[in-house]
């Protein structure tokens, strides 16, 4: 799954998914480690990923870039009927596009009711 400098699981704890310098962020399922979606890297391509977060209900994942770019993604997961993660699908489409940092975003994290994100970036900012 390309280089993993950053991982988060999913609240329900069924997807994990990873990002690095590679700049491609891959979903995997938390059961069994197999990827479930690789299509992400059509959208991260102009730099390398350096955090993520699901929010709380895991229907959209944030990501951090070492341009300071910050993207949402729509995540759909489709289970296979197997459940518990180890089966089904994801299906990724890009959402939303947002530039907050002037220089690498380190951290970022959904607020426990989902309504809001923070970062943190290099640029010794707080968003």
């Amino acid at each position: 799954w390309g280089s993993a400098d950053c991982i988060t699981y999913s609240a329900c704890g069924r997807l994990l998914a990873s990002g690095g310098e590679d700049k491609t962020i891959s979903i995997m399922s938390a059961l069994n480690l197999k990827l479930m979606d690789k299509g992400l890297e059509d959208w991260v391509c102009e730099s390398s990923v350096e955090s993520l977060s699901f929010s709380p209900d895991g229907k959209i994942l944030a990501s951090g870039h070492k341009k300071g770019q910050v993207w949402l993604w729509q995540i759909d997961y489709l289970s296979d009927g197997r459940d518990k993660g180890a089966g089904g699908q994801v299906r990724v489409d890009h959402k939303r596009r947002l530039a907050y940092h002037t220089k690498e975003v380190k951290a970022i994290e959904f607020s426990p009711d989902g309504t809001m994100l923070a970062t943190a970036g290099s640029d010794n900012e707080i968003v």
